[in-house]
């Protein structure tokens, strides 16, 4: 029996109509969990409009924005801390400094520097924008 050969545009047709379906597809350059979702599944968007937020919870920053030129001085990257939140008062969590800024900012007259801590541990309660309060450990 002699059978009609394959059509070549088949394969290419169908490899354009995969290159359409993935181009469609969201994909994030980091791991992590979505939150703070900005539109609805089938709503057209903008290119470079925002859609969503990729949270990691998997490590836990805490910044604080209020050390004067006096106190940063004395601060060290590795430099062990505890921090206390308002929310969760029985719970104390440990911490590294993980950053300094080198830049000041101006609030209220006071030249102060934000510093980055990295907790070592968790808590389920957690929750981004909870109050901090930040002891440094000598």
């Amino acid at each position: 029996m002699i059978s009609k050969p394959e059509s070549k545009a088949r394969p290419a047709a169908a490899a354009s109509a995969q290159a359409a379906l993935d181009a469609l597809e969201l994909k994030s350059g980091t791991a992590g969990t979505i939150v703070d979702p900005t539109v609805q599944a089938g709503q057209r968007v903008s290119s470079g409009q925002p859609l969503f937020t990729v949270a990691d919870f998997s490590r836990w920053v805490v910044k604080t924005d209020n050390l004067t030129e006096l106190q940063v001085v004395d601060l060290k990257i590795g430099q062990k801390v505890e921090v206390m939140l308002d929310a969760l008062p029985d719970v104390t969590l440990s911490g590294e400094v993980s950053q300094i800024n080198r830049r000041y900012e101006e609030k209220r007259g006071d030249i102060t520097y934000t510093v980055t801590v990295v907790l070592s541990q968790s808590q389920a309660a957690l929750r981004w924008g909870m109050t901090a309060a930040v002891k440094f450990l000598p």
